[in-house]
Order: C-alpha cells, then structure tokens, then sequence
C-alpha cells in the first residue's frame, strides 16, 4: 500500500512514537519526586512565621473580580509544593475563571527530613488537600497544610498557578477572611492554627510575594511535556502518512484490445524457423527408397 519513501517514513514515526511512549513512562514515573535530605533548602525547614498585623479591610480586585479582604496575621511559609489543583481547575473551569484562589499543598520542617515523605500519597480536590500514608510511615500533619492563594497581583498568579509538585518555595503576605462581592457575604475564613484538620483547617492567604527556591525535578518535567508532544506528533505523522496513502489516486492499466504484432524485424526469423520444422517434418513421413 505505501510506496518505498512512505514506508521509510511510516517505520520512522513508528521508532518515534515508540521512543515517545518509553520516556512519557519513564518521565511521568520520576517527575514531581519530593526531595529529601541534602536537596532540602534550609528555608523549607523552618515553620511558618505567624505575626501580628495592623492591615486594614480592604477591597481587592483581581482577575475580573472583586474581594473583600479582612487581615488575620502576618504570615510568611516556605516549604516544598506537594500537590495543586490550579492546572485541572483551568482545565475544566469549574469555578468562575477556575483559579481565582488556586490551592498550593505544602510540607515543611520534619516532613522533609523523615526519610518518608514520598510514601505519602497527595491530591489536590476542588479546595481540599488530600494525604494518605501506609502502617510504619512517619508523616507529621502539622507540619503540612492547603495554601488558598489570593493573589495580590497578576504576576503573583501566573507564579501560583505554574507551580509543580516538588518546587521549595516561599510565600509572603498575611492570612485573611475574604468573599467575593458577586457571591454575596459569605465568608471564606482561615485556619490560625497548623495543629488543626479537617474543612476549616486551611489558610486563607493574601500573596505578595512567592520566591521558587528551587525547582523540582526540571529534567524529568521538560522530557515529560517533550515526550508527550512528540508522540503527538508521531501519531499525527503516521495518520498522515496513511491518509495519503489510502487516498492517492492510482494508475489505469487500458484493456487490450486484440493480439499484439510482432516487430517486422521478428517476423522472417520465425517464418524460417516454422518452414524448416515444416520441411524435417515432411522428409520424416516420406517413404524409405
């Protein structure tokens, strides 16, 4: 079916889409690893800092809407990312522009010093983070927590809405009460306490500032989204090749319409042979004298 250049073709985005496959596998397996030990920033061992504040309520507005922001605390958190729901979220728009507060999962302090920390299972609900762990495996809960990030400005959010399991960060800013004026008073509060658990446990951040101390993982994120486009494109090269395969028009042989003629040049050559066999056969039949 293919021709000779279309079949050198299909077994190379063939090979492509193969390699693509192994290394989406193998980059999807190791991305987003948390560290541990001597890869753990210093920063991200301490526990946050909770201060006093003298901010005043105050209306923000950001991304098309508008908040009203009550200040709790001064507040100042470094840690390592262990989960979001800021890409799913734009994804499938489930609330507003999706991500009007997106939730950073973080640990920090002993968490990153157990030995244990990628034992513990993370995921991210709608404003929820979620932690599961077998028998025997050390996690400390109050040394983790779900950030509700309330940007103070729009570089903050694309920084908070592009980070990745396994980034070390800091954050900056103060814990807050908002709601959002189009939904009417209903409060969103934060969590004053890291000893606390369950739906009120989480806090409520006004954002300055957040300083990505360290990526996580970048080689194995950049052959995840590599590998993924590329058998995409494989893909899209063998479906190509195929189309133009099966669509390509091919050529009409024209019915023969009667005995074809020998070339004069042919023809004396096979009269003599025919009258020679002729004459031998003649002389055979004759009789004997």
């Amino acid at each position: 079916m293919y021709s000779p250049r279309q079949s050198l073709a299909h077994r190379v985005c063939c090979a492509v889409a193969l390699v693509a496959v192994l290394t989406l596998a193998l980059s999807w397996y190791f991305k987003g690893s948390l560290p541990e030990g001597g890869a753990v920033s210093p920063r991200c061992l301490q526990t946050p800092l909770q201060t006093p504040t003298a901010r005043k309520i105050n209306l923000h507005k950001i991304n098309g809407f508008e908040y009203m922001v009550e200040p709790q605390a001064e507040y100042d958190i470094s840690g390592c990312v262990v989960s979001t729901n800021a890409h799913w979220r734009e994804m499938f728009g489930l609330v507003g522009k999706a991500t009007d507060t997106p939730d950073v999962g973080m640990v920090w302090g002993e968490n990153l010093t157990s030995g244990d920390i990628n034992k513990v299972d993370f995921w991210s609900g709608d404003f929820t983070l979620f932690f599961q762990y077998g028998a025997g495996v050390k996690f400390f809960t109050n040394a983790g927590g779900n950030v509700h990030v309330l940007a103070a400005t729009p570089e903050v959010y694309d920084i908070a809405t592009g980070l990745r399991r396994g980034d070390q960060i800091r954050m900056r800013g103060a814990l807050v009460n908002y709601y959002r004026t189009d939904w009417g008073a209903h409060w969103r509060k934060s969590s004053l306490t890291r000893d606390d658990m369950g739906p009120t446990a989480c806090e409520v951040m006004f954002v300055e500032q957040i300083e990505i101390i360290e990526r996580g993982t970048p080689v194995w994120y950049f052959l995840f989204s590599a590998s993924f486009w590329l058998l995409l494109l494989s893909l899209a090269g063998i479906a190509g090749i195929f189309a133009r395969a099966v669509t390509k028009p091919r050529p009409r042989v024209a019915p023969m319409a009667g005995p074809v003629a020998l070339p004069e040049a042919l023809q004396p050559a096979v009269k003599k042979a025919t009258a020679k066999i002729a004459g031998q056969n003649l002389r055979e039949i004759e009789p004997w004298h």
